[in-house]
């Protein structure tokens, strides 16, 4: 199409050059997270030919203004979505204390472990349409990624809660520094 729909999926041919021809793909700020097949179809007079191009991978948008993650302030989208460094903090309500972390989100495999988890849980196992028709909403993703997160109910989580401190089979949460080493272990 020559005008993208704002509230649907578009294309718009941006340059044409001989053979070559790029191609501006727009997704509507409520598509669902996850990885995408992109396949270019063409047609002339009665043949057709369909050509796979390759896979994207869609993550909510914090740079959109319809987007419900969207943050207004660059400094704040620097800050929660760029930065691969920061702290996290962690006590009780009168000992709060900060720890350095690495987040890691642009590391290599990382994106695709974290969507290997949102494959891997109870909800997609049991209802795949449904699952992922509500990877729009990131209040289900943050659920959905929380319950992963902790393997005490068997789900094939990331991490065993313990609260005895022995760590004899595993590892100290004080030694983590980072997302990276958890989510690849």
């Amino acid at each position: 199409t020559d005008f993208p729909e704002e509230s649907g999926w578009s294309a718009v041919v941006q340059q044409q050059d001989g053979d070559s021809v790029c191609v501006s793909l727009c997704s509507p700020p409520t598509a669902c997270v996850g990885r995408y097949s992109l396949t270019l179809e063409t047609s002339t007079g009665y043949q057709g030919s369909s050509y796979h191009i390759g896979d994207f991978v869609l993550l909510f948008n914090a740079w959109h203004p319809e987007d419900t993650v969207f943050l207004r302030d660059e400094d704040e989208r620097r800050e929660y979505v760029l930065s691969q460094q920061g702290l996290i903090y962690q006590g009780a309500r009168d000992y709060i204390t900060s720890t350095p972390w690495n987040f890691g989100q642009f590391e290599d495999e990382i994106l695709s472990i974290c969507l290997k988890l949102l494959d891997t849980n109870p909800k997609f196992l049991r209802d795949q349409n449904r699952d992922c028709s509500r990877r729009n909403d990131p209040v289900y993703i943050g659920r959905v990624v929380s319950a992963m997160v902790n393997c005490n109910d068997e789900d094939q989580g990331v991490l065993a809660g313990r609260w005895d401190n022995r760590y004899e089979d595993g590892m100290s949460p004080m030694s983590w520094i980072g997302s990276v080493d958890i989510l690849k272990r």
